[in-house]
Protein backbone atom coordinates (compact mmCIF):
# COMPACT_ATOMS: atom_id res chain seq x y z
CA UNK A 1 0.00 0.00 0.00
CA UNK A 2 1.32 3.40 -0.96
CA UNK A 3 0.98 6.15 1.62
CA UNK A 4 0.74 9.68 0.22
CA UNK A 5 2.01 12.49 2.42
CA UNK A 6 0.56 15.91 1.67
CA UNK A 7 2.97 18.71 0.95
CA UNK A 8 1.68 20.80 3.85
CA UNK A 9 1.97 17.92 6.33
CA UNK A 10 5.52 17.19 5.17
CA UNK A 11 6.46 20.87 5.50
CA UNK A 12 5.05 21.01 9.04
CA UNK A 13 7.02 17.88 10.00
CA UNK A 14 10.16 19.49 8.58
CA UNK A 15 9.63 22.77 10.43
CA UNK A 16 8.97 20.96 13.71
CA UNK A 17 12.28 19.10 13.40
CA UNK A 18 15.60 20.87 14.07
CA UNK A 19 16.56 20.41 10.42
CA UNK A 20 14.96 23.72 9.50
CA UNK A 21 17.86 25.60 11.10
CA UNK A 22 19.77 24.88 7.88
CA UNK A 23 16.93 25.98 5.59
CA UNK A 24 17.97 28.93 3.46
CA UNK A 25 14.44 29.97 2.52
CA UNK A 26 12.95 32.71 4.66
CA UNK A 27 9.51 32.13 3.18
CA UNK A 28 8.29 28.57 3.70
CA UNK A 29 5.73 29.03 0.93
CA UNK A 30 8.69 28.71 -1.45
CA UNK A 31 9.40 25.29 0.01
CA UNK A 32 5.86 24.22 -0.87
CA UNK A 33 6.68 25.06 -4.48
CA UNK A 34 9.81 22.94 -4.22
CA UNK A 35 7.81 20.02 -2.81
CA UNK A 36 5.87 19.79 -6.06
CA UNK A 37 8.94 18.11 -7.52
CA UNK A 38 9.13 14.43 -6.68
CA UNK A 39 12.92 14.33 -6.35
CA UNK A 40 13.05 17.17 -3.85
CA UNK A 41 10.19 15.70 -1.86
CA UNK A 42 12.03 12.41 -1.56
CA UNK A 43 15.15 14.24 -0.39
CA UNK A 44 13.23 15.99 2.37
CA UNK A 45 11.63 12.70 3.43
CA UNK A 46 15.10 11.12 3.58
CA UNK A 47 16.31 13.97 5.82
CA UNK A 48 13.33 13.60 8.16
CA UNK A 49 13.73 9.84 8.31
CA UNK A 50 17.44 10.25 9.08
CA UNK A 51 16.69 12.71 11.84
CA UNK A 52 14.15 10.42 13.49
CA UNK A 53 16.47 7.41 13.16
CA UNK A 54 19.16 9.43 14.91
CA UNK A 55 16.73 10.46 17.67
CA UNK A 56 15.70 6.84 18.20
CA UNK A 57 19.33 5.69 18.27
CA UNK A 58 20.35 8.40 20.73
CA UNK A 59 17.38 7.79 23.03
CA UNK A 60 18.05 4.04 23.14
CA UNK A 61 21.82 4.63 23.47
CA UNK A 62 22.52 2.24 20.59
CA UNK A 63 25.77 3.94 19.51
CA UNK A 64 28.71 5.38 21.41
CA UNK A 65 29.15 4.81 25.11
CA UNK A 66 31.96 3.23 27.05
CA UNK A 67 31.71 -0.31 25.66
CA UNK A 68 30.76 0.40 22.07
CA UNK A 69 31.51 -2.09 19.30
CA UNK A 70 32.93 -1.06 15.90
CA UNK A 71 29.57 -1.69 14.23
CA UNK A 72 27.76 0.58 16.72
CA UNK A 73 29.50 3.90 16.16
CA UNK A 74 28.67 7.22 14.48
CA UNK A 75 25.22 6.29 13.06
CA UNK A 76 22.34 3.84 13.42
CA UNK A 77 22.93 0.55 11.57
CA UNK A 78 19.85 1.12 9.42
CA UNK A 79 21.15 4.55 8.39
CA UNK A 80 24.44 3.02 7.27
CA UNK A 81 22.59 0.32 5.29
CA UNK A 82 20.44 2.90 3.50
CA UNK A 83 23.50 4.95 2.61
CA UNK A 84 25.39 1.94 1.22
CA UNK A 85 22.32 0.85 -0.74
CA UNK A 86 21.97 4.31 -2.26
CA UNK A 87 25.66 4.36 -3.18
CA UNK A 88 25.28 0.99 -4.92
CA UNK A 89 22.24 2.27 -6.83
CA UNK A 90 24.13 5.41 -7.81
CA UNK A 91 27.06 3.37 -9.11
CA UNK A 92 24.77 1.08 -11.10
CA UNK A 93 22.95 4.05 -12.60
CA UNK A 94 26.19 5.77 -13.64
CA UNK A 95 27.57 2.61 -15.23
CA UNK A 96 24.40 1.95 -17.22
CA UNK A 97 23.59 5.49 -18.30
CA UNK A 98 24.90 6.94 -21.56
CA UNK A 99 24.29 10.55 -22.51
CA UNK A 100 24.81 12.68 -25.58
CA UNK A 101 26.38 16.13 -25.55
CA UNK A 102 26.92 18.81 -28.14
CA UNK A 103 29.87 21.19 -27.91
CA UNK A 104 30.40 24.73 -29.11
CA UNK A 105 31.46 23.40 -32.54
CA UNK A 106 28.22 21.47 -32.95
CA UNK A 107 29.93 18.10 -32.48
CA UNK A 108 27.77 15.40 -30.85
CA UNK A 109 29.40 12.90 -28.51
CA UNK A 110 28.23 9.93 -26.47
CA UNK A 111 29.80 8.67 -23.28
CA UNK A 112 29.07 6.77 -20.07
CA UNK A 113 28.40 8.86 -16.97
CA UNK A 114 30.64 6.58 -14.88
CA UNK A 115 33.63 7.67 -16.95
CA UNK A 116 33.27 11.39 -16.22
CA UNK A 117 31.87 11.36 -12.69
CA UNK A 118 34.46 12.15 -10.04
CA UNK A 119 35.53 9.15 -8.01
CA UNK A 120 36.16 9.33 -4.26
CA UNK A 121 39.90 9.42 -4.92
CA UNK A 122 39.53 12.34 -7.31
CA UNK A 123 37.30 14.24 -4.88
CA UNK A 124 39.88 13.73 -2.13
CA UNK A 125 42.63 14.94 -4.49
CA UNK A 126 40.60 18.05 -5.31
CA UNK A 127 40.06 18.85 -1.63
CA UNK A 128 43.73 18.27 -0.89
CA UNK A 129 44.73 20.61 -3.73
CA UNK A 130 42.56 23.37 -2.24
CA UNK A 131 44.09 22.87 1.20
CA UNK A 132 47.58 22.93 -0.30
CA UNK A 133 46.59 26.14 -2.07
CA UNK A 134 45.75 27.77 1.29
CA UNK A 135 49.05 26.50 2.72
CA UNK A 136 50.95 27.97 -0.22
CA UNK A 137 49.32 31.37 0.33
CA UNK A 138 50.16 31.16 4.05
CA UNK A 139 53.76 30.19 3.30
CA UNK A 140 54.14 33.10 0.87
CA UNK A 141 52.86 35.56 3.49
CA UNK A 142 55.05 34.13 6.25
CA UNK A 143 52.18 32.81 8.40
CA UNK A 144 52.49 30.01 10.95
CA UNK A 145 49.90 27.41 11.89
CA UNK A 146 47.68 26.87 14.90
CA UNK A 147 45.62 23.68 15.10
CA UNK A 148 42.47 23.46 17.22
CA UNK A 149 39.55 21.12 17.86
CA UNK A 150 36.28 22.89 18.66
CA UNK A 151 33.73 20.83 20.58
CA UNK A 152 30.14 21.05 21.74
CA UNK A 153 29.09 21.15 25.40
CA UNK A 154 28.23 17.87 27.20
CA UNK A 155 24.51 18.42 26.66
CA UNK A 156 24.91 17.64 22.97
CA UNK A 157 26.49 14.22 23.56
CA UNK A 158 23.79 11.49 23.58
CA UNK A 159 26.05 8.70 24.87
CA UNK A 160 29.54 9.93 25.90
CA UNK A 161 32.39 7.49 26.49
CA UNK A 162 33.66 9.55 29.44
CA UNK A 163 31.59 11.00 32.30
CA UNK A 164 27.86 10.92 32.89
CA UNK A 165 25.28 11.50 30.19
CA UNK A 166 23.53 14.90 30.24
CA UNK A 167 22.07 14.82 26.74
CA UNK A 168 19.44 17.52 26.12
CA UNK A 169 17.79 15.82 23.14
CA UNK A 170 19.61 17.77 20.43
CA UNK A 171 20.54 16.26 17.08
CA UNK A 172 24.03 16.12 15.61
CA UNK A 173 23.06 18.93 13.22
CA UNK A 174 22.06 21.15 16.14
CA UNK A 175 25.36 20.32 17.85
CA UNK A 176 27.30 21.40 14.74
CA UNK A 177 25.19 24.57 14.52
CA UNK A 178 26.14 25.31 18.14
CA UNK A 179 29.87 24.88 17.38
CA UNK A 180 29.63 27.14 14.34
CA UNK A 181 27.56 29.87 16.00
CA UNK A 182 28.71 29.87 19.63
CA UNK A 183 32.33 28.75 19.31
CA UNK A 184 33.80 29.36 15.86
CA UNK A 185 31.84 32.56 15.10
CA UNK A 186 32.82 34.04 18.48
CA UNK A 187 36.50 33.25 17.83
CA UNK A 188 36.32 34.70 14.31
CA UNK A 189 34.58 37.91 15.43
CA UNK A 190 37.04 38.48 18.28
CA UNK A 191 39.99 37.94 15.95
CA UNK A 192 38.53 40.34 13.39
CA UNK A 193 38.08 43.05 16.05
CA UNK A 194 41.76 42.74 16.96
CA UNK A 195 42.83 42.98 13.33
CA UNK A 196 43.83 39.32 13.03
CA UNK A 197 43.26 37.91 9.57
CA UNK A 198 42.43 34.20 9.75
CA UNK A 199 43.35 31.85 6.92
CA UNK A 200 42.86 28.09 6.93
CA UNK A 201 40.31 25.30 6.66
CA UNK A 202 37.90 23.35 8.88
CA UNK A 203 36.69 19.73 8.82
CA UNK A 204 33.74 18.44 10.93
CA UNK A 205 33.98 14.91 12.29
CA UNK A 206 31.58 12.81 14.43
CA UNK A 207 32.38 11.27 17.79
CA UNK A 208 31.42 7.65 18.25
CA UNK A 209 28.03 8.72 19.65
CA UNK A 210 27.36 10.92 16.59
CA UNK A 211 28.01 14.30 18.24
CA UNK A 212 30.35 16.34 16.00
CA UNK A 213 33.48 18.32 16.66
CA UNK A 214 35.31 20.67 14.30
CA UNK A 215 38.98 20.33 13.39
CA UNK A 216 40.38 23.74 12.43
CA UNK A 217 43.77 24.59 10.93
CA UNK A 218 44.49 28.32 11.09
CA UNK A 219 47.39 30.39 9.75
CA UNK A 220 48.28 33.73 11.35
CA UNK A 221 51.16 36.16 11.41
CA UNK A 222 53.81 35.19 14.02
CA UNK A 223 53.22 38.50 15.85
CA UNK A 224 49.51 37.65 16.24
CA UNK A 225 49.95 34.01 17.20
CA UNK A 226 49.78 34.57 20.96
CA UNK A 227 46.82 36.94 20.63
CA UNK A 228 44.83 34.28 18.76
CA UNK A 229 45.79 31.70 21.37
CA UNK A 230 44.46 33.99 24.12
CA UNK A 231 41.18 34.45 22.18
CA UNK A 232 40.73 30.67 22.08
CA UNK A 233 41.37 30.37 25.82
CA UNK A 234 38.98 33.25 26.53
CA UNK A 235 36.25 31.63 24.40
CA UNK A 236 36.69 28.31 26.20
CA UNK A 237 36.28 29.97 29.61
CA UNK A 238 33.25 31.93 28.41
CA UNK A 239 31.44 28.81 27.16
CA UNK A 240 32.32 26.87 30.33
CA UNK A 241 30.88 29.67 32.47
CA UNK A 242 27.72 30.32 30.41
CA UNK A 243 26.79 26.64 30.04
CA UNK A 244 27.84 25.56 33.52
CA UNK A 245 30.34 22.95 32.33
CA UNK A 246 33.68 23.62 34.07
CA UNK A 247 35.37 20.69 32.31
CA UNK A 248 34.59 22.00 28.83
CA UNK A 249 37.76 22.33 26.78
CA UNK A 250 39.09 23.23 23.37
CA UNK A 251 42.10 21.26 22.20
CA UNK A 252 44.63 23.84 20.98
CA UNK A 253 47.97 23.03 19.37
CA UNK A 254 50.04 26.18 18.71
CA UNK A 255 52.96 25.80 16.34
CA UNK A 256 55.42 26.58 19.15
CA UNK A 257 54.10 23.72 21.29
CA UNK A 258 54.10 21.04 18.62
CA UNK A 259 56.66 18.25 19.09
CA UNK A 260 59.89 18.90 17.22
CA UNK A 261 59.32 16.00 14.82
CA UNK A 262 55.87 17.38 13.89
CA UNK A 263 56.75 21.04 13.30
CA UNK A 264 57.58 20.29 9.68
CA UNK A 265 54.28 18.50 9.08
CA UNK A 266 51.69 20.15 6.87
CA UNK A 267 48.39 21.32 8.33
CA UNK A 268 46.71 19.85 5.25
CA UNK A 269 47.92 16.40 6.30
CA UNK A 270 46.30 16.96 9.71
CA UNK A 271 42.95 17.82 8.12
CA UNK A 272 43.03 15.37 5.22
CA UNK A 273 43.07 12.29 7.42
CA UNK A 274 39.57 13.26 8.59
CA UNK A 275 38.42 14.06 5.05
CA UNK A 276 39.77 10.74 3.82
CA UNK A 277 37.91 8.92 6.59
CA UNK A 278 34.64 10.53 5.43
CA UNK A 279 35.07 8.77 2.07
CA UNK A 280 36.48 5.40 3.18
CA UNK A 281 34.49 4.64 6.35
CA UNK A 282 30.83 3.89 5.42
CA UNK A 283 29.54 4.79 8.90
CA UNK A 284 31.29 8.18 8.86
CA UNK A 285 30.21 8.82 5.26
CA UNK A 286 26.61 8.02 6.21
CA UNK A 287 26.83 10.52 9.08
CA UNK A 288 27.61 13.31 6.59
CA UNK A 289 24.79 12.30 4.24
CA UNK A 290 21.08 13.18 4.15
CA UNK A 291 20.29 9.72 5.57
CA UNK A 292 21.28 11.07 8.99
CA UNK A 293 19.54 14.44 8.61
CA UNK A 294 20.52 17.49 6.62
CA UNK A 295 23.64 16.73 4.54
CA UNK A 296 26.88 18.25 5.90
CA UNK A 297 29.81 19.54 3.87
CA UNK A 298 33.00 17.60 4.47
CA UNK A 299 35.21 20.70 4.71
CA UNK A 300 35.33 24.45 4.19
CA UNK A 301 38.01 27.03 3.53
CA UNK A 302 38.54 30.01 5.84
CA UNK A 303 39.65 33.47 4.78
CA UNK A 304 39.55 32.69 1.05
CA UNK A 305 37.01 34.38 -1.20
CA UNK A 306 34.87 32.22 -3.48
CA UNK A 307 36.76 30.84 -6.46
CA UNK A 308 36.06 27.11 -6.81
CA UNK A 309 32.89 27.34 -8.93
CA UNK A 310 34.47 29.81 -11.34
CA UNK A 311 37.68 27.80 -11.60
CA UNK A 312 35.93 24.49 -12.35
CA UNK A 313 33.59 26.20 -14.81
CA UNK A 314 36.47 27.71 -16.78
CA UNK A 315 38.49 24.46 -16.72
CA UNK A 316 35.58 22.57 -18.27
CA UNK A 317 35.29 25.02 -21.15
CA UNK A 318 39.03 25.31 -21.84
CA UNK A 319 38.79 24.50 -25.60
CA UNK A 320 36.09 27.14 -25.99
CA UNK A 321 38.24 29.74 -24.20
CA UNK A 322 40.82 29.42 -26.99
CA UNK A 323 38.34 31.10 -29.35
CA UNK A 324 38.48 34.41 -27.45
CA UNK A 325 40.97 37.01 -28.61
CA UNK A 326 41.45 38.58 -25.18
CA UNK A 327 44.75 38.98 -23.40
CA UNK A 328 43.47 37.90 -19.96
CA UNK A 329 41.79 34.81 -21.40
CA UNK A 330 44.92 33.89 -23.36
CA UNK A 331 46.94 34.08 -20.13
CA UNK A 332 44.36 31.93 -18.34
CA UNK A 333 44.47 29.29 -21.10
CA UNK A 334 48.26 29.23 -20.89
CA UNK A 335 48.02 28.68 -17.12
CA UNK A 336 45.43 25.89 -17.33
CA UNK A 337 47.34 24.07 -20.09
CA UNK A 338 50.62 24.07 -18.14
CA UNK A 339 51.15 20.36 -17.44
CA UNK A 340 54.31 20.96 -15.41
CA UNK A 341 52.54 23.01 -12.74
CA UNK A 342 50.89 21.17 -9.79
CA UNK A 343 47.15 21.66 -9.42
CA UNK A 344 47.37 23.58 -6.15
CA UNK A 345 49.81 26.08 -7.69
CA UNK A 346 47.45 26.59 -10.63
CA UNK A 347 44.71 27.44 -8.17
CA UNK A 348 47.01 29.86 -6.35
CA UNK A 349 47.82 31.61 -9.63
CA UNK A 350 44.14 31.72 -10.59
CA UNK A 351 43.21 33.11 -7.18
CA UNK A 352 45.91 35.80 -7.36
CA UNK A 353 45.50 36.98 -10.95
CA UNK A 354 42.08 35.95 -12.30
CA UNK A 355 39.61 35.47 -9.46
CA UNK A 356 38.87 39.20 -9.13
CA UNK A 357 38.31 39.87 -12.82
CA UNK A 358 35.98 36.91 -13.36
CA UNK A 359 32.59 37.52 -11.73
CA UNK A 360 30.01 34.79 -11.15
CA UNK A 361 26.45 35.32 -12.37
CA UNK A 362 23.58 33.64 -10.54
CA UNK A 363 19.95 33.30 -11.60
CA UNK A 364 16.86 32.28 -9.67
CA UNK A 365 16.04 28.58 -9.68
CA UNK A 366 12.79 27.23 -11.12
CA UNK A 367 11.30 26.90 -7.63
CA UNK A 368 12.41 30.40 -6.69
CA UNK A 369 13.90 29.09 -3.44
CA UNK A 370 17.58 29.62 -4.21
CA UNK A 371 20.00 31.07 -6.76
CA UNK A 372 21.96 28.84 -9.11
CA UNK A 373 25.18 29.47 -10.97
CA UNK A 374 24.71 30.54 -14.60
CA UNK A 375 27.96 31.84 -16.15
CA UNK A 376 30.85 34.23 -15.58
CA UNK A 377 31.59 37.78 -16.69
CA UNK A 378 35.12 38.99 -17.42
CA UNK A 379 35.56 42.56 -16.15
CA UNK A 380 38.67 44.48 -17.17
CA UNK A 381 38.35 48.22 -16.70
CA UNK A 382 35.11 49.38 -18.30
CA UNK A 383 34.91 46.31 -20.53
CA UNK A 384 32.59 43.40 -19.74
CA UNK A 385 32.56 40.07 -21.57
CA UNK A 386 29.98 37.34 -20.94
CA UNK A 387 31.54 33.87 -21.02
CA UNK A 388 28.90 31.17 -21.37
CA UNK A 389 29.70 27.47 -21.70
CA UNK A 390 28.20 26.34 -25.01
CA UNK A 391 28.68 22.64 -24.22
CA UNK A 392 25.40 21.08 -23.13
CA UNK A 393 23.54 17.81 -22.73
CA UNK A 394 21.12 16.83 -25.46
CA UNK A 395 17.60 16.28 -24.16
CA UNK A 396 15.87 13.28 -25.81
CA UNK A 397 12.48 14.83 -25.01
CA UNK A 398 13.32 17.87 -27.15
CA UNK A 399 12.42 17.27 -30.80
CA UNK A 400 15.49 19.01 -32.22
CA UNK A 401 17.87 17.28 -29.80
CA UNK A 402 16.18 13.92 -30.45
CA UNK A 403 16.89 14.30 -34.18
CA UNK A 404 20.58 14.97 -33.48
CA UNK A 405 20.79 11.92 -31.23
CA UNK A 406 19.10 9.72 -33.84
CA UNK A 407 21.42 10.98 -36.57
CA UNK A 408 24.43 10.32 -34.33
CA UNK A 409 23.29 6.76 -33.53
CA UNK A 410 22.58 5.94 -37.19
CA UNK A 411 25.97 7.17 -38.27
CA UNK A 412 27.66 5.29 -35.45
CA UNK A 413 25.95 2.00 -36.34
CA UNK A 414 26.86 2.42 -40.00
CA UNK A 415 30.53 3.06 -39.23
CA UNK A 416 30.67 0.17 -36.74
CA UNK A 417 29.67 -2.20 -39.50
CA UNK A 418 32.22 -0.75 -41.92
CA UNK A 419 35.04 -0.87 -39.37
CA UNK A 420 34.20 -4.13 -37.61
CA UNK A 421 37.34 -5.87 -38.91
CA UNK A 422 39.60 -2.91 -39.64
CA UNK A 423 41.93 -0.96 -37.42
CA UNK A 424 41.17 2.58 -36.37
CA UNK A 425 42.02 4.92 -39.25
CA UNK A 426 44.30 7.92 -38.90
CA UNK A 427 42.61 11.21 -38.21
CA UNK A 428 40.23 9.74 -35.60
CA UNK A 429 39.42 11.53 -32.38
CA UNK A 430 41.40 10.50 -29.32
CA UNK A 431 39.53 10.64 -26.02
CA UNK A 432 41.36 11.87 -22.96
CA UNK A 433 39.54 9.91 -20.27
CA UNK A 434 41.14 11.83 -17.43
CA UNK A 435 38.33 10.90 -15.03
CA UNK A 436 38.38 7.17 -15.81
CA UNK A 437 40.49 6.16 -12.82
CA UNK A 438 39.93 2.47 -12.23
CA UNK A 439 37.38 2.12 -15.03
CA UNK A 440 36.88 -1.43 -16.25
CA UNK A 441 37.90 -2.41 -19.81
CA UNK A 442 34.24 -3.10 -20.63
CA UNK A 443 33.27 0.41 -19.58
CA UNK A 444 36.01 1.93 -21.71
CA UNK A 445 34.91 -0.11 -24.71
CA UNK A 446 31.46 1.42 -24.50
CA UNK A 447 32.95 4.89 -24.80
CA UNK A 448 35.14 4.02 -27.78
CA UNK A 449 34.65 6.48 -30.62
CA UNK A 450 35.00 5.07 -34.12
CA UNK A 451 36.80 6.64 -37.02
CA UNK A 452 33.93 8.23 -38.90
CA UNK A 453 34.91 11.69 -37.60
CA UNK A 454 37.53 12.31 -40.29
CA UNK A 455 36.65 15.88 -41.16
CA UNK A 456 39.30 17.20 -38.75
CA UNK A 457 42.06 16.23 -41.18
CA UNK A 458 45.07 14.04 -40.59
CA UNK A 459 46.00 15.52 -37.23
CA UNK A 460 44.53 13.92 -34.17
CA UNK A 461 42.37 16.13 -31.99
CA UNK A 462 42.28 15.33 -28.28
CA UNK A 463 38.91 15.71 -26.59
CA UNK A 464 39.05 16.08 -22.82
CA UNK A 465 35.84 14.86 -21.20
CA UNK A 466 36.35 17.49 -18.50
CA UNK A 467 35.30 20.01 -21.15
CA UNK A 468 31.75 18.71 -21.12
Amino acid sequence: MTVTVSNMALLLCYINSPLHIYTAATDYSKMLVRLEKKRNKRGMIAELRGYYFEQYTSTKKLIGGKNNKPEHVHVFGKTKQMYERQQALNTEYLQNTFVHTIDFKGLVREFCLADVTKSSEQRCAEIYAEMRMVEEIAKREGLISLLATLTATPGYHPNPSVGRCSWNGSSSREALAFINAKVWRVIYNEATKKGIRLLGFAVPEPHKDGCPHLHVALFVHPNQHKALYRILIKTRKKIAREHNCPHYKLDIYPHSRLPEHKKGSKASSYAMKYVFKSFTDPAVAAWYSKFNGKAIRRYRLIGVSSFKTKYNYLVKMLPQLKMYNHQAIKQLVELLENKNMPEHLKKVAFYDHFNRIFKSVYVESDSGEYLKFSHVILKTGDEELNIVNMNRLLNPENAEDACKIAEFNDKKEEEEKDNATTEQAPGALVLNLSRCAGASPDTLKKTEINAFWTHFGDDEEVINLLDI
